[in-house]
């Protein structure tokens, strides 16, 4: 609880702070942690061996050890001629004190090397599992004993067939044998552990990288932080040289750097902070790394927070950023979705109440043309006792049904066909009825899925109810049939009317006003309309196909 508070403080006290401040607030704390984190090798009574203790000679083409004789007369003659020009400096020598034993460790050597105690072998390097700054492909480790050392002065030689470079020489640790042990297994401890973090540190960041370069914005620093991260997992791996490393790390800040400053990114001070350690940390590789395990440990755990812990903060930070925009979007999409279902129901109310407007006019005419006309005739009729009570009860219940028909097509058609239809069924089987004719209905279960309009599907409604008027009134027919059936793809309506009267020959030319009237309604559908006989020859058939609404 108490650390869980200390947190809880130590962030609180970052938001209250100005941005530049936290971000070096935060660096500083990452730099704290790392050199504090380093192995303590006091106890070990570890010396490292000053610069001005070693001498170089060149190697010429062998590997064996130069007395030091020869190698500053080597190195006299190459001070006085060109003659070992480019001959590289192979050997590095130094004097070990009179001792009971020692413990010799070279922790970062490029290549095989090889050590000598007063002319004699004394330990070869070998691989090691952590190549981050300061630590291998190589490490020197030899245990000399009593009997390899003199009572004074000892000679140490360590021969690299590569060469020494005279102005970085190698960390060389001396410590009594008696702590080499325990030194050797700290430092493999350490190895480890270096191990475990470069892999740890450095897959989140990969995965957050490639994460941030799939899905969110900031693409220069995702980039970048693919490149940083590459090189802090290539720490456990070795696969890139130490300066392969270094050109990764500062490519992939610099890009990082770059789109971080010019979006004025200063809200995210561990991003800036970590970024900051890093690139310290970069630069104590460069200059103390090769002088002490400390140095050397500090300079590589100041590169873990910024990919295992920036880059994996910024990732869920946008994505918690992207999921709020996704949310943002989804409701206005429902919204939109939601005013546009709205917007279609009032444009369908408003073509219906159109159309309807439309068949009020054309239904007074058919009051006037239709219904007015009949009952004038059947008036006229009465007035010269022209009919009896029989047949103006006929003429009257045809006159009705007509009008009933013509009032069903303003009430009840809207924009679902499987309504329209039902209620022309009705008044239609109660017409039929009347007169005496057989009903034929054939029709899926439901047509509400063929999409038609308001206007549309007034027009088909207006257009079967033409058909049945023509029908009773001059077909002289015993039966009238509607079939209805939905192409496969349910694209196309196709609607079948036939009877068994008298039938008629089309003329185009010369039609009545109720073929016009069909053929005219037809052309509001976009449809296709054919008259002809019914079947085996007797009767009429009207044949109509409808594409339904895009």
């Amino acid at each position: 609880m108490r650390l869980f508070g200390a947190y809880h403080l130590f962030f609180n006290r970052l938001r209250t702070m100005d941005a530049r401040a936290t971000i070096l607030s935060v660096a500083c704390v990452i730099g704290l942690f790392s050199w504090l984190s380093a192995p303590d090798v006091r106890p070990f009574q570890v010396r490292s061996i000053e610069a001005t203790e070693i001498e170089l000679f060149p190697g010429d083409n062998s590997a064996l050890v130069v007395p030091v004789s020869t190698g500053r007369a080597q190195l006299a003659e190459r001070a006085r001629s060109q003659s070992y020009t480019g001959v590289p400096l192979r050997q590095l020598h130094f004097n070990l004190p009179a001792t009971d034993g020692a413990w010799v460790l070279l922790p970062a050597v490029d290549d095989d090397a090889r050590l000598s105690v007063n002319g004699m072998v004394g330990g070869d390097s070998e691989p090691v599992l952590y190549f981050g700054s300061g630590f291998g492909p190589q490490q020197l480790v030899a245990d000399l004993a009593p009997s390899q050392l003199a009572f004074d002065d000892n000679r140490i030689d360590i021969v690299k067939l590569s060469g020494w470079h005279a102005d970085r020489l190698p960390l060389i640790q001396v410590m009594p044998a008696q702590n080499g042990p325990a030194f050797a297994a700290m430092i493999d401890q350490a190895v480890r552990t270096l191990r475990i973090g470069a892999l740890g540190a450095g897959g989140l960041g990969l995965a957050a990288s490639l994460l941030g370069i799939l899905l969110f914005r900031r693409r220069f620093v995702w980039a970048g932080g693919v490149l940083f991260s590459v090189a802090v997992l290539d720490m456990t791996f070795g696969f890139a040289p130490i300066w392969g490393q270094a050109a990764l790390v500062l490519c992939g800040l610099a890009l990082m750097a770059w789109q971080w400053v010019g979006q004025r990114a200063w809200r995210n001070p561990l991003l800036g902070g970590a970024m900051l350690a890093a690139l310290l940390g970069l630069c104590v590789g460069a200059m103390f790394a090769a002088g002490s395990v400390t140095w050397a440990w500090a300079s590589n755990v100041a590169l873990w927070p910024l990919a295992g812990l920036a880059l994996p903060s910024l990732a869920i930070r946008d994505g918690q950023q992207l999921w709020g925009e996704f949310i943002a979007a989804r409701t206005k999409i429902r919204e939109q979705a939601a005013l546009i279902v709205r917007q279609e129901g009032e444009l369908q109310e408003s073509i219906r109440a159109q159309a309807i407007g439309e068949e009020r006019q054309r239904f007074v005419r058919d009051m006037h043309d239709g219904v007015g006309g009949h009952l004038l005739s059947l008036l006229m009729r009465v007035r010269a006792d022209d009919a009896d009570s029989k047949e103006v009860e006929a003429e009257l219940e045809k006159g009705l049904t007509d009008l009933r028909l013509m009032a069903d097509s303003l009430d009840h058609v809207g924009h679902d066909l499987d309504v329209a239809l039902a209620a022309f069924h009705r008044r239609a089987g109660q017409q039929l009825s009347a007169a005496g004719l057989e009903f034929g209905w054939t029709k899926p279960e439901r047509l509400s899925s063929f999409q038609m309009d308001a206007r549309a599907v007034l027009n088909l409604y207006r257009i079967i109810q033409e058909a049945l008027s023509n029908c009773i009134r001059h077909a002289a027919a015993g039966r009238f049939a509607v079939a209805f059936a939905l192409s496969e793809d349910r694209q196309e309506l196709r609607v079948e009317i036939e009877d068994d009267g008298v039938g008629f020959v089309p003329d185009p030319a010369n039609e009545g006003r109720g073929l016009g009237n069909i053929r005219k309604r037809a052309g509001h559908l976009d449809a296709t309309v054919s008259f002809g006989a019914g079947e085996g020859g007797v009767g009429s058939c009207i044949m109509l196909t409808i594409s339904a609404a895009t």
